[in-house]
């Protein structure tokens, strides 16, 4: 049996997966977990979904901006996280990341230990979690070979610290039979823009240079985002590790509170993150998800339902898709979702889910 749960937390993203098998077997994955939404939505949601000390085998990050990610500590606090599974970034991606936390912690007024957190976890993810926390990298998509890892214990899955993008973890522990595809696309042109507009800065001294505030590389960091034009800053913003999870047949469920409940035999998960569902990103799900896309049930609607990080393509390439589920927080000064997203979803029959920092949006699917 598995429980995934769309938190309602506001302007970010909290998705959890539980599976339970056999007689009290558990294997817990989480998708991101952050929200800039102001409030206590994240902490409760984190609160009422996990005792202390309860176990995650594996968080999955999607990618580095704040509302992904500054919930994470407060989650590897609260449990024992066994392994985290991010996207590979190399420095010049890094130095970006830690520009754009710079430059809105600025226009937030976000608190210095939580910003040099954040720092910390894009630099050194060692030394940001517990110990005894297995870090894994997956590499940019490339290799047209998919590889396979059979987790054969998910009482201590065994991950390598580097997988390709697309690599499959397989589960089969009695009546589990699940896998999970972390997809780390990257597009080389983004890529050649941030090595040209950080190449003079050295990546190994900038957490101690922001702690100790350095002033000079502090504005050194800051200027590789404000230099940036404006639409190319949009597609640098739109980059994310996808997560598929799935399994070929099973029967789910799905209810939502004051909302009929209603079945099919797709319980797979596209998790999407902020990702840019551009064409070369399409064609690379098709490559490597393709025998899956038939039991794709549900699609997480990319960056919180904007239209550029849509792609009116994605409904008609899962087939058999039925639910989108869209996280934003009611305040949000981008004005997401777009209404044109929500009405393409509707135009495929899709059911769209908007789950917002209200407790009563909170998505669930049981799958037994």
């Amino acid at each position: 049996m598995l429980i995934r749960e769309f938190h309602p937390v506001g302007q970010g993203a909290f998705y959890t997966e539980k599976h339970k098998y056999g007689k009290d077997g558990n294997f817990t994955i989480v998708y991101d977990c952050g929200s800039t939404t102001k409030g206590n939505a994240l902490k409760e949601a984190i609160n009422s979904t996990f005792e202390c000390n309860n176990i995650i085998d594996v968080l999955f990050i999607s990618h580095f901006h704040e509302d992904h990610i500054n919930g994470v500590k407060r989650l590897s606090k609260k449990c024992e996280i066994k392994n985290v599974v991010l996207p590979l970034l190399d420095e010049s991606e890094k130095i970006w990341a830690i520009a754009k936390i710079l430059c809105e912690a600025e226009s937030e007024k976000e608190e210095e230990k939580e910003r040099d957190a954040l720092i910390q976890l894009i630099i050194k993810p060692k030394d940001f979690f517990n110990e005894g926390t297995k870090i894994t990298v997956v590499n940019p998509s490339g290799d047209n070979n998919q590889n396979s890892i059979n987790l054969q214990d998910p009482e201590d899955p065994e991950i390598p610290e580097k997988i390709q993008s697309g690599t499959k973890l397989s589960i089969k522990k009695q009546d589990l039979i699940w896998c999970f595809i972390p997809i780390n696309y990257k597009n080389e042109e983004r890529k050649n823009i941030l090595k040209e507009k950080t190449q003079d800065i050295n990546i190994n001294n900038v957490i101690e240079d922001i702690k100790s505030g350095n002033q000079t590389t502090i504005n050194k960091i800051k200027e590789v985002y404000k230099n940036i034009d404006k639409e190319t800053k949009k597609d640098l913003n739109t980059t994310s590790m996808l997560l598929f999870s799935g399994i070929d047949k099973n029967e789910i469920i799905l209810s939502q509170q004051n909302l009929k409940s209603c079945s099919h035999s797709n319980a797979g998960c596209l998790y999407t993150g902020d990702a840019n569902l551009c064409e070369e990103l399409i064609e690379e799900l098709k490559r490597i998800l393709k025998n899956f896309f038939p039991y794709i049930g549900t699609l997480q609607v990319p960056h919180h339902g904007s239209t550029r990080s849509y792609n009116r393509d994605i409904p008609i390439l899962l087939e058999e898709i039925r639910y989108a589920v869209i996280s934003y927080g009611t305040k949000n000064k981008y004005k997401h979702p777009s209404c044109d997203v929500i009405c393409d979803l509707i135009k495929h029959r899709l059911i769209p889910f908007c789950v917002t920092e209200d407790k009563n949006t909170k998505v669930t699917q049981e799958i037994k």
